[in-house]
């Protein structure tokens, strides 16, 4: 891609993280350009945390403009913001819902709204450590959509029980609390009589963040195909894949991944063909394509070719 566009949400939190996960690909990819759009303070600057960032990413200019409007402006282009080629990046519903309508215009990854986590878990997980894992991910946004897909009741019990004392310990009033508390209030929790039928309802949600935490949870991971990025295991915190454990945190949402992965390199790249057929091997491929042409019953097309092959008349080139 000649330039890129990168949506970095401000809000409440500066996420430099994410500067990092779509510029930086971006940047081995080879792209010439990589631009960002971010929501400003309250003062109208930019938080510091994504200005280092952006720096140490190779960002080449960052643009202090949030929410739908900045992703009209990358994809269409104003008399300040460039139009880019492809935009990335996360956001909250109304980013993600702009995404979708501005895609053709300009590429996009894919639609990445408000942060999910599914957890699988059994009566082996440690039920402080899953609360953990589902209240992290419930403090990044209000919207977030949580689900526990529990393989016996108890688990259930002792997660609730958890997740309300770790609530309790999050600053009463603040705007992460809030969030969190929003959050936690829709999880969806599902009871599942055996681990196929877990695997089957994970597939047919596919979810943004996906954490197995059973006993020998390796043993599902044959029948888990949809997800954006896969958790194995107590010590695999989901919040150590939004900064350090390595792959992409800008991960598809609302079900595109059954057919979408996260971003990476591969989504600043596009393949492009090249075609030369000399005349050593046109009648091979002549007669082909004039056979192809004629049942589908496009004449031109045949006779661009037969002109090729020294004018002969189609049905000698196609019968003989």
């Amino acid at each position: 891609m000649e330039r890129v566009g990168l949506y970095v949400p401000g809000g409440r939190h500066p996420l430099c993280s994410t500067v990092l996960m779509g510029a930086i690909p971006a940047r081995v990819a080879g792209c010439r350009e990589v631009i960002l759009c971010t929501p400003p303070r309250r003062d109208g600057s930019v938080a510091p945390e994504i200005l280092a960032a952006a720096e140490e990413a190779g960002v080449d200019r960052v643009f202090a403009a949030g929410g739908a409007q900045a992703i009209a402006a990358m994809a269409f282009g104003t008399r300040s913001i460039p139009a880019a080629d492809l935009v990335v990046g996360p956001g909250n519903r109304y980013v993600a819902a702009a995404k979708a309508l501005v895609a053709g215009a300009a590429g996009i990854d894919f639609v990445a709204g408000p942060t999910e986590l599914l957890v699988i878990a059994d009566r082996s997980a440690d039920p402080e450590t899953l609360a953990s894992d589902l209240l992290a991910q419930a403090e990044h946004d209000a919207d977030a959509r949580l689900w526990l897909l529990a393989l016996g009741e108890k688990i259930v019990r002792d997660v609730r029980r958890h997740l309300q004392r770790q609530i309790h310990g999050l600053p009463a009033g603040s705007p992460i609390r809030q969030a969190a508390e929003s959050s936690l209030s829709r999880i969806e929790v599902i009871q599942c009589g055996s681990r196929a039928e877990a695997c089957e309802a994970a597939n047919r949600i596919a979810p943004e963040h996906l954490s197995v935490q059973v006993s020998s949870p390796r043993a599902l991971l044959p029948r888990l195909v949809n997800y954006g990025s896969l958790f194995i295991g107590s010590g695999s915190a989901v919040a150590l894949g939004d900064y350090v454990s390595g792959p992409n945190h800008i991960l598809p949402t609302a079900g595109a991944a059954r057919h979408s992965g996260g971003l990476s390199v591969l989504r600043f790249l596009k393949v492009v063909t090249i075609q030369e057929v000399k005349q050593a091997g046109l009648p091979r491929l002549g007669r082909v394509g004039m056979l192809m042409a004629s049942l589908e019953g496009l004449e031109a097309h045949a006779r661009s070719i037969g002109i090729r092959l020294g004018e002969r008349p189609v049905e000698a080139v196609l019968f003989s």
